[in-house]
């Protein structure tokens, strides 16, 4: 052979696919202790060797999968013969193996082979060990039963598998360690079942873990070359992330993973890539292009049209991102790992596995900020103790050089700041390396002058730039306000001044629904406070004239946006009575209600529809669904129609930002009243918006409070804006007497529940003179908030209600300390530091 082209050969992958293991000596002797010795591991070690990192078999088995989807049930059988150079493509199925259409009798569905290779394929993973699906796995509920697991391997095989052992031999050619497959692979018949190669790829791998774990030799008998062991993992998710991920508490998991809206939108953004593509999702094989997932029913064996069903499921379905966060909420930490790393056959390469693994690098961002964090302390306390020993061999210097010591600290300062952000710099290149993520970090460091002038550091939220800025802000000014001065001679260069002649700015819904105003107050009713016009001796009026500043410019947003929302009405009523003419759609919530945030979603419902029974209500979601998704006018449209009353959710294109909105469907007709509870707390929450004066502001601030948290959401857990309302009525009568000053009522909010509210025993109801009432022994629900208008628990699914207590414990003694330090500014914005609290 010519030596220069002798360099350009190069065996491919497959050619292992054809190294067949060969009968020794002592194979009997392992042949028999394998087993017993996988049994003997512990779940954890057993899933640990039951990975298998092989990315062309895995890939092979994707391809498989796909194929059989299309044309049905088959066997494949490979093309290449041993030690034959490979020159075609090293992962197309097409070009490396050959198949054969099983018969009936083979596929019947008491056919025990038959039966055997499905339960191999439900429980098939592929998992991510370099890149994506390029490790075969096994699923992690395996581990409770083998016993199922190894029988239908046993019968797949004629009872060959772990009969020859699998043994690595060295290539002396192209310079190359190969491991051998299974002997049973190339007897019987060429052609074998694709839970058959899978065994195989998991037979092979298995092998492999034996000789390491019992340190044993596991070359083909007469090699000479000396073989390096290395343990790895192969593909599985390291303890660390584990350990990482279930150290967090559920809102560090929450704030990691996000809502299930930005999650969907993840989803839609990738089902949208996939369609931009002009291709089906699985684009492995040669196939029409063209062709739509629905008819894949039609080409299925026996047992097969629930997998094109899931395909579907995963690929089109927004209800598919549901799944994530019920494993979320109803499993172990650990579970939600192995959920988004191994994927299910009719779960690879669609949509829905793009955002199981944008989710998993997410963290794994997460965990690597940890280990940077770790590492970066342990880093400075070596640094420091360096320096203590250094100076305990100092010998004590004379008075008259303090300034020479001083001058040396100051140089050590500064060499200790270099020296961090070198370790930084390493540490950060070797991650990135590693994760292959955006370099995207947060400064948590800014600075602020505190009410005496010092220079003080607080943690804030921001994006850092990628290339050094300059500081631009300029220091406040030391001088105090002088209240015997014009506020203008004080040369407070940062006071902020309001625009008095501003416009009274009102909400008005007359054109849609019910008469429904809210009138913010002007805003020269709470001009800039000087010292002298408050209260010095209670400080809690800072705070009220923060909470009326910002519950008014939260009314402002959201009125400004009811051009677009008239709009997006207008367009929905059309297409509602186009469908259904008597129809007509009223708004509820919390746009009705004047409890709004700058981005809280449109809540309206679809009365006098004629529907009478949740079916219906079903039916008609659906239909509209199906017409708003052809609308260019809406970015994403889905229809949940398992919950107690089916929505349509939307997400609608606008001028300012994305309008979300919610649509429902009202059954309820002159004589019987309806299950749409929204409808019927809407009079309540005007009414006690009425009664209390400004208590509009105070439920404004709480509820960004919870929003910022992502805690304001009773579907994950949270407390809804409805219930946070009764909350804060409840405490108002407890105190016998409404007080004018908010501040020092959300104090009071915050103390009480925060630190004297015990869930376990207490319940909540507004309609009783005493509204804290003790709850009976037996309750087991996570909270009890008795709603007057409808009789109902509304706050039973806030599984998450430690989490919202201690946060209003966290801003209770956030503020507290604030006030008592005589800190007058900014107030609010420090318990919205959504990071502050998990530290």
């Amino acid at each position: 052979m010519n030596p220069t082209k002798k360099k350009k050969l190069k065996r491919s992958p497959i050619y292992e696919l054809s190294l067949y293991s060969k009968p020794e000596i002592d194979d009997e002797s392992h042949s028999n202790a394998i087993l017993p010795w996988f049994q003997s591991l512990t779940p954890s070690m057993k899933k640990k060797v039951l990975y298998a990192h092989n990315p062309n078999l895995a890939s092979f088995i994707r391809q498989m999968f796909i194929k059989k989807i299309y044309s049905g049930e088959m066997e494949f059988g490979l093309l290449i013969k041993a030690n034959q150079e490979n020159r075609l493509p090293d992962d197309a199925l097409d070009e490396n193996f050959y198949w054969r259409k099983k018969n009936l009798k083979d596929i019947s569905p008491d056919n025990q082979n038959f039966i055997a290779e499905k339960y191999i394929e439900k429980i098939i993973r592929l998992a991510d060990t370099e890149e994506n699906w390029d490790t075969i796995a096994i699923d992690t509920e395996v581990n409770d039963d083998y016993s199922n697991f190894l029988e239908s391997i046993l019968k797949i095989t004629n009872e060959k598998v772990f009969k020859a052992p699998c043994r690595v031999l060295w290539d002396q050619q192209f310079k190359k360690w190969y491991w051998e497959y299974p002997a049973w692979l190339g007897q019987d018949s060429k052609f074998k079942p694709l839970s058959a190669w899978a065994i195989a790829g998991i037979e092979r791998a298995l092998w492999s873990k034996y000789w390491l774990y019992n340190k044993i030799d596991p070359r083909r008998h007469g090699e000479i070359m000396h073989y390096q062991v290395e343990e790895s993992e192969s593909g599985a998710i390291g303890n660390g992330l584990r350990q990482f991920w279930t150290s967090l508490s559920d809102l560090q998991r929450f704030n990691i993973i996000g809502s299930i809206e930005e999650v969907t939108r993840i989803f839609q953004q990738e089902k949208q890539e996939r369609s931009n593509l002009n291709k089906i999702s699985f684009n492995d094989l040669k196939q029409p292009a063209a062709r739509p997932m629905i008819f894949y029913g039609q080409h299925l064996g026996p047992g097969k049209q629930l997998s094109s069903e899931r395909i579907q499921f995963y690929q089109m379905n927004n209800q598919s991102v549901e799944s994530i966060f019920d494993v979320f909420q109803t499993s172990p930490p650990e579970k939600l790992i192995d959920f988004l790393s191994l994927s299910p056959l009719d779960r690879v390469t669609t949509a829905f596995d793009y955002v199981t693994r944008k989710i998993l690098t997410k963290i794994s961002e997460a965990y690597a900020e940890r280990k940077i964090e770790d590492l970066l302390s342990d880093e400075l306390s070596k640094k420091n103790q360096k320096n203590q020993d250094k100076k305990k061999k100092k010998k004590k210097k004379k008075p008259k050089i303090q300034k020479v010591e001083e001058k040396n600290e100051t140089e050590q300062k500064v060499e200790e700041e270099a020296f961090v952000n070198e370790l930084m710099g390493n540490i950060m290149t070797g991650v990135y390396k590693n994760l292959d993520v955006e370099e995207d970090k947060t400064v948590v460091e800014t600075h602020e002058n505190d009410e005496n002038g010092d220079f003080t550091t607080v943690e804030v939220q921001k994006r850092a730039p990628k290339t050094p800025v300059k500081n631009k802000r300029k220091i406040r000014s030391n001088k105090r306000i002088d209240p015997k001065k014009p506020r203008a001679n004080n040369h407070n260069k940062d006071a902020k001044g309001i625009n008095k002649e501003q416009n009274k700015v009102q909400i008005q819904w007359q054109t849609v629904t019910a008469n429904i105003k809210t009138q913010p107050p002007h805003i020269d009713e709470f001009p800039p406070l000087s010292v002298q016009s408050l209260h010095a001796s209670d400080p809690s009026y800072f705070l009220h004239h923060e909470i009326l500043q910002f519950g008014s410019e939260m009314v402002r947003k959201a009125s400004s946006r009811f051009p677009e929302i008239k709009i997006t009405i207008d367009k929905l009523e059309e297409l509602v009575k186009v469908l259904h003419p008597g129809a007509y759609i009223e708004i509820y919530g919390s746009h009705a209600s004047g409890l709004a945030l700058e981005n809280s979603d449109l809540d309206i419902a679809i009365m006098r529809s004629g529907i009478a029974d949740r079916e219906g209500m079903r039916v008609i979601c659906q239909e509209i669904g199906g017409f708003l998704e052809n609308c260019k006018w809406v970015r994403s449209c889905q229809v949940i129609d398992s919950a107690t009353v089916p929505v349509v959710k939307l997400e609608i294109d606008s001028n300012i930002e994305p309008l979300k909105v919610d649509i429902t469907i009202d059954d309820s007709d002159d004589l019987r009243p309806g299950r749409h509870l929204g409808l019927k707390t809407l009079a309540l929450t005007k009414e006690l918006l009425q009664k209390y004066k400004n208590l509009q502001y105070l439920a404004l601030v709480l509820k960004n409070l919870l929003q910022v948290h992502n805690l304001n959401s009773a579907y994950l857990g949270g407390l809804g804006s409805y219930a946070l309302l009764l909350w804060i009525v409840a405490r108002v009568i407890s105190l016998n007497e409404y007080p004018e000053n908010l501040g020092e009522l959300l104090i009071s909010f915050l103390k009480f529940y925060g630190t004297e509210f015990n869930p376990k025993t207490m319940g909540i109801y507004i309609d009783n003179p005493n509204p804290f009432f003790e709850l009976p022994h037996d309750n087991f629900e996570a909270v009890v908030t008795r709603d007057p208008a409808t009789n109902t628990n509304v706050t039973r699914t806030s599984y998450n209600i430690q989490e919202v207590l201690n946060l209003f414990s966290w801003a209770h003694k956030k503020l507290k300390e604030l006030l008592d330090k005589g800190k007058t500014k900014d107030l609010l914005n420090q318990i919205y530091n959504k990071f502050e609290i998990i530290k």
